[in-house]
């Protein structure tokens, strides 16, 4: 084996990088060749074999001064083959990367919303709307289908049977569809009543648009729910690009749609598109990559398979409960449904708000799942907490800087971002004012992804089912109670109250547990960002406030941009003279922001 020096080839790359470098190479993958299977392990051969390939590099190297390059671009490429086993902090980033262009393209779509339909009616039907589908998703765990099914897969792998993990892959794919299927066909029968019961302040073209749009949507559900399935397959395996992608179809499927025939059929348009999207992208890409991976799948409807059983024990208390993600989207809608266009300002601010919780809290906790798995399957408990731990405290950091920035720009960001066509500059400030309270709870929606997976790697899905169930069923009279008082604005302060309430329950049980004790956080160095984060926001808002927001692009474009630079100044500024310890984070790979330790994460095979 030649040195890394001689050959320009790191060995953390793995079998992918090599076989890149292998073909690439010419002469040197020649005498590597020779090297391995030709000559016997010899002293002499040994010194020999090193001394043609230090040659061989050398001429390489001046005859072809193109070949690192070509190199390194054949190893970027490797990045992105569907069938690559990612590490943590590769899966990470990939995450991150697919779901900033899907949320690029999810902008694109919010956008095409508020100009061709603005905030009316017509919106708060559709966005209402997805209610029905996603509680039916919910009631048999879709939304937790793609955690549950990789813990039970990496548990069958990790114990080496191979037929016992095809057979309850296969068992799962026939029975799960087939109940949802037939759920799904009576809710299309009982979609009048159910939406008169949800929205009882519907006007009746509110109610005729809403029902129209259900039965669309719910297919759609079925094939979101078989893309889960099969993506749990690829990350029980350490397959991340497929399912990573499969997202960004779905979204590119809603946006062509809508441009195409959006002026023909109206807001249903955007349905139709996710019906497509769900089954191109989700279904049939995932679908793909099974079958690449070599998994096979025969019907079965073997209900004493020992894989149903696992995951059925995994998924019925997320069947039979209510997580706060849905609960808060169904109580918003509720409330606020005889209120034109406010199911619909309340929506926008909580995608913007969405934007850093799915990429610093989902991305991060979806990556670690399969690793967190591993480690508590192998009883590797200490590993198992200072991974968590380090999870906790690099989110926990860089969403109060995020939430921050938020409060900060939040007019000219919604403004700039939202208003165009029929959404117009007063709908552009009430948006503002809701997503600067929803900025509150930026960190607690990011850390109750966090704590939630880390109970489900540790193979208990009961303790966050109960511990939603529960705060949701006693805040839902807060809600009531806030927006009798607030309005509209109550709804925000108690979503915000409900999700610090949840967060706190789950860090109270891992402590508990003793799988995230509370001795082991670091509470000086969230202090010091907390800290930073308050006198940023600030100065932040303070320089936003300099420039007259006057509904012009211009303006928007300068109070974001002046706001953004004070900000971030302060940020750096206060991040030195306080000496966080996040920004020698931000600088070295293995800190927590990544959530590894060099040592704890498994090589790229």
């Amino acid at each position: 084996m030649l040195p890394s020096w001689t050959t320009g080839f790191d060995e953390h790359e793995g079998t992918n990088g090599r076989n890149a470098e292998q073909k690439s190479s010419g002469v040197v993958g020649h005498v590597r060749n020779v090297n391995r299977n030709d000559i016997r392990p010899s002293q002499s051969a040994r010194k020999t074999t090193l001394e043609c390939n230090f040659v061989a590099v050398s001429v390489s190297q001046i005859i072809r001064p193109t070949t690192s390059v070509r190199v390194r671009l054949q190893r970027a490429w490797g990045l992105l083959r569907h069938d690559r086993e990612y590490s943590l902090l590769s899966a990470t980033t990939l995450l991150s990367g697919a779901l900033i262009m899907s949320r690029c393209v999810g902008y694109a779509r919010e956008a095409y919303i508020a100009y061709a339909f603005g905030a009316q009616q017509q919106t708060d039907a559709y966005i209402a709307a997805f209610t029905i589908p996603d509680i039916l998703y919910s009631l048999l765990a879709g939304g937790t289908m793609a955690v549950t099914l990789t813990l039970v897969l990496t548990r069958f792998k990790c114990e080496g049977d191979e037929e016992e993990t095809h057979k309850a892959f296969s068992v799962l794919l026939t029975v799960m569809p087939a109940i949802l299927l037939a759920a799904m066909v009576v809710a299309e029968i009982i979609a009048p009543q159910c939406a008169r019961l949800l929205f009882p302040k519907f006007t009746p073209d509110q109610l005729r648009l809403c029902v129209r749009i259900i039965r669309i949507l719910l297919p759609s559900r079925l094939f979101l729910y078989i893309g889960t399935m099969l993506s749990a397959v690829l990350l029980s395996m350490r397959r991340f690009f497929l399912p990573a992608v499969a997202p960004l179809l779905l979204n590119v499927s809603v946006l062509a749609t809508a441009v195409l025939v959006g002026s023909r059929i109206g807001i249903a348009a955007l349905a139709v598109g996710g019906l497509f999207g769900a089954l191109v992208g989700p279904c049939l890409l995932n679908a793909i990559g099974v079958s690449c991976a070599g998994f096979s799948y025969r019907p079965s409807l073997d209900v004493r398979n020992p894989g149903l059983r696992a995951w059925l024990r995994l998924s019925l208390p997320m069947m039979i409960s209510v997580s706060m993600f849905s609960a808060d989207n169904w109580f918003l809608s509720f409330f606020a449904s005889g209120l034109s266009g406010d199911i619909t300002r309340l929506h926008y601010a909580k995608q913007l708000l969405f934007v850093p919780v799915a990429l610093l809290g989902s991305t991060s906790s979806q990556a670690a799942v399969p690793f967190l798995a591993k480690l508590f399957t192998e009883r590797r408990l200490q590993e198992f907490e200072r991974s968590l731990n380090q999870a906790v405290y690099g989110v926990s950091a860089v969403t109060l800087l995020a939430a921050s920035w938020i409060v900060s720009v939040s007019l000219p960001l919604c403004d700039g971002v939202l208003r165009r066509g029929r959404f117009e500059f007063a709908d552009s400030q009430k948006t503002a004012l809701y997503l600067s309270c929803m900025a509150f709870s930026l960190v607690f929606w990011s850390l109750l992804m966090t704590y939630g997976r880390a109970l489900s790697a540790a193979m208990d899905t009961l303790t966050p089912a109960v511990a939603g169930t529960l705060t949701a069923i006693l805040f839902f009279p807060v809600y009531g109670l806030l927006f009798h008082v607030w309005s509209t604005l109550g709804l925000v302060v108690a979503s915000n109250l409900a999700t610090a309430a949840n967060v706190a329950v789950l860090a109270a049980l891992l402590h508990r547990k003793g799988l995230a004790r509370f001795t082991t956080l670091r509470y000086r160095e969230i202090a010091k960002t907390l800290g930073v984060a308050v006198a940023a926001a600030i100065v932040g808002h303070f320089a936003t406030g300099i420039i007259n927001i006057d509904g012009t692009r211009g303006a928007d474009v300068i109070a974001v941009a002046l706001a953004s630079v004070c900000w971030l100044s302060t940020v750096a500024l206060g991040l030195w003279i306080t000496r966080s310890a996040l920004l020698n984070c931000l600088k070295d790979r293995t800190g927590p922001v990544c959530g590894r330790e060099p040592d704890d994460e498994p090589k790229v095979a």
